[in-house]
């Protein structure tokens, strides 16, 4: 990312440089021209104009080389507009239909780009500096082939806002680039065959990338990948994620601060060879927080042992898996999956594990599922957690630094346990329910705990209904009785 400031540093020097040159100059520059007998208008690399650029009619091509002071608006369908390593004092405005905005090698708009109309082939900023906003006004629509609009290895001053449509195979593309503010989409966007927003190759969002409004996709509704990273990444009350494989991915070493879910979250596509997650963080990305306020539905159609299953394909609510790590882990909403609920394997979570008093879990298998895991906190239901083919929670070769609290309501089917702890060590207590607590634990056994280590005590005042025992322990050292 440093790479890309110092560019971008040396860009917005240059491009000082450049404009204070033409604009001592400007006196002498004449009004933008009319279009040409082609109906083109072009201004070279070496020439400047004032007044800006609005066609009374229907003209093939704006293309900027040099400078334009004021805005170029098109009115009534200019098929392309083109900035081309210029420099553009003041805003890009569509007012109509146009085919292509291309700004690229370069180029400088030193306002806004505007689109309260219609961009039929694609909306591209490339290697340039954009120091205002990208915004799509409602009920306006942008789409492409590849993407709808995209931002690579460029500065956008302000942020980007979507309150119209954005469409194409990935809907909105931010690629080695930098958004001082804040990504906000309160329209729609759609990612016909791969993703609905994709922020990639070092990519930093400073503030937040927040969703309002709906995305639906192929493949994820939100991917950050490749060292992309923000402060906030929201799916607000208002939100809607529809995705069929992942609704929210952070991989490859990216990070976000906080990653909230107050919306919904629905994973839909039919049972196939591929993981599914209502949010995923993997490979050595990290989260600050992960919170679900709202709803998450993963329900592919993957049957418990089933074929897919078998072969190592899952449908998880959140998952934390191949060596990344978050903070806080807490459910105060519903996840409801065909496989796990909450879901970390081979990773870490620096503080808690929490579903909250009101929040609810529902799964296929389990609904909490901790494999070859290190918690620094404790795991924590106060709420309800109901597993129908497997072990409601489930700790294995894991370590807990703190304790296994159940102060709700833990059920799995008559096959399975309530709690099942193997192979692990937990640090503090494993303790269900307290005197100010209605906790029930229903299961095969109530709570089973093979070959572990529990530093601290094993405590239960809830209610056990267990086909077999309320407690089985083997192989199993409790150094507080």
């Amino acid at each position: 990312m440093d790479s890309i400031r110092k560019r971008v540093f040396k860009r917005s020097l240059l491009s000082s440089a450049v404009l204070l040159s033409i604009q001592s100059s400007l006196a002498s520059a004449g009004t933008c021209p009319p279009p040409s007998i082609d109906k083109n208008i072009h201004i070279p690399s070496s020439e400047s104009c004032e007044g800006g650029i609005s066609p009374n009619g229907p003209i093939n091509q704006i293309r900027i080389e040099g400078y334009v002071s004021g805005d170029v608006i098109n009115n009534n369908g200019v098929s392309d507009l083109w900035l081309s390593s210029g420099t553009l004092d003041g805003s890009f405005i569509n007012n109509s239909t146009v085919r292509v905005i291309d700004i690229s090698n370069g180029a400088t708009v030193e306002q806004d780009v505007v689109n309260k109309g219609s961009i039929d082939k694609n909306l591209t900023i490339e290697e340039s500096i954009i120091t205002g906003s990208l915004v799509n006004q409602d009920s306006r629509d942008i789409s492409g082939k590849s993407y709808g609009a995209s931002v690579k290895k460029s500065s956008i001053g302000v942020g980007i806002e979507n309150h119209g449509s954005i469409t194409g195979k990935s809907g909105l593309q931010v690629h080695k680039s930098q958004i001082e503010e804040s990504i906000l989409n309160s329209g729609d966007i759609e990612g016909t065959r791969n993703h609905g927003i994709v922020v990639s190759g070092n990519s930093i969002i400073k503030e937040s990338l927040i969703n309002q409004g709906t995305i639906t996709a192929r493949k994820t509704g939100i991917l950050f990948k490749n060292r992309a990273a923000t402060t906030l990444l929201e799916n607000s009350v208002d939100g809607a994620i529809i995705a069929n494989r992942i609704g929210i991915q952070l991989k490859n070493n990216s990070s976000v601060d906080e990653l909230v879910n107050n919306g919904d979250i629905l994973v839909t596509e039919p049972a196939n060879r591929h993981t599914h997650a209502g949010i995923s963080l993997e490979d050595n990305s990290t989260a600050g927080t992960i919170i679900n306020q709202g709803e998450i539905q993963v329900h592919p159609g993957f049957e418990h042992d089933g074929e897919a299953f078998e072969d190592g394909y899952t449908a998880n609510g959140i998952q934390v898996i191949e060596n990344a790590s978050s903070g806080n882990i807490e459910n105060y909403g519903t996840i409801s999956a065909d496989t796990y609920g909450i879901y970390i394997d081979g990773a870490v979570v620096e503080g808690n594990i929490i579903n909250a008093e009101g929040g609810e879990i529902r799964s296929g298998d389990n609904g909490i599922y901790l494999n070859e895991a290190y918690i620094q906190g404790n795991v924590t239901s106060s709420g309800l957690i109901i597993s129908e083919f497997d072990n409601a929670i489930d700790v294995e070769d894991s370590q807990i630094d703190g304790s296994v609290q159940v102060n709700g309501t833990l059920t799995s089917s008559t096959r399975y346990d309530a709690l099942s702890i193997d192979d692990s060590t937990i640090i503090g207590d494993v303790l269900t329910g307290n005197v100010n607590s209605n906790t029930t634990i229903t299961g095969r056994d109530g709570i089973d705990i093979d070959d572990t280590t529990i530093d601290g005590n094993v405590i239960s005042l809830s209610a056990i209904n267990a086909v077999s025992d309320g407690f089985d322990f083997d192989n199993t050292h409790v150094s507080k009785t």
